[in-house]
């Protein structure tokens, strides 16, 4: 998935996730299906992946999912996030994965959700986020595992044969390890983060929907 557009949330996590591009309501979709195991996914954006945390916002213009179908039909979806095109705090800033993955699920008891998780052997990882500059410096770490809600996934438009996601999640969970100078977060851990954005995931060579 290439080009998730607004962090402000891994979104995920978001990132809105209300789209109402498809046929009928995205809440009673159940599964992902594809035309092919093992295609590859594609990703383009329709809004910036944004992040805020007590109100201070990162936003991406370029995020670049790389993944494969799994199944012809699966409630869940793995897929690994490259972020670029990012500002911070009003500093300039780079969001660096290191080791996590997301899980979109779908039509599960505790509804559309994505895991932040590491990928195996290893039971950690991050999203960092370093804001750097001659007024100050800002170092946010989004640490996995942690499950984010606020997913809305619905069918692209006929013919389109792809997925729009739409992220609007709540509760993020981050660590403030470092803030100086113009940096306006205070050390520490905060749960209030908020993710948003959309995006188009298809696949290569053939079709994905929900369904």
């Amino acid at each position: 998935m290439k080009n998730l557009k607004t962090l402000g949330v891994l979104a995920l996590a978001a990132t809105a996730l209300t789209a109402v591009l498809g046929v009928g309501s995205a809440s009673a979709f159940t599964k992902f299906t594809a035309s092919k195991v093992g295609a590859t996914i594609e990703e383009s954006t329709i809004e910036n992946f944004v992040i805020t945390m007590t109100g201070a916002k990162t936003e991406c213009s370029n995020i670049t999912y790389t993944g494969v179908t799994q199944a012809l039909e699966s409630t869940s979806q793995m897929l690994t996030p490259k972020y670029e095109g990012c500002t911070a705090f009003g500093l300039p800033s780079t969001v660096t994965n290191e080791g996590c993955t997301f899980n979109l699920t779908i039509g599960t008891p505790t509804g559309n959700t994505v895991h932040l998780e590491p990928v195996p052997p290893a039971t950690t990882c991050t999203i960092k986020i370093v804001s750097k500059s001659i007024f100050g410096e800002c170092l946010v770490e989004i640490p996995g595992p942690q499950t984010i809600g606020g997913f809305t996934y619905a069918n692209g438009p006929a013919g389109s044969n792809d997925i729009v996601i739409s992220i609007n999640a709540t509760g993020i969970s981050d660590h403030v390890t470092k803030s100086s100078g113009v940096c306006p977060l205070t050390v520490g851990t905060h749960t209030n983060g908020t993710w948003t954005g959309k995006s188009t995931y298809k696949i290569s060579g053939g079709s994905t929907q929900v369904s």
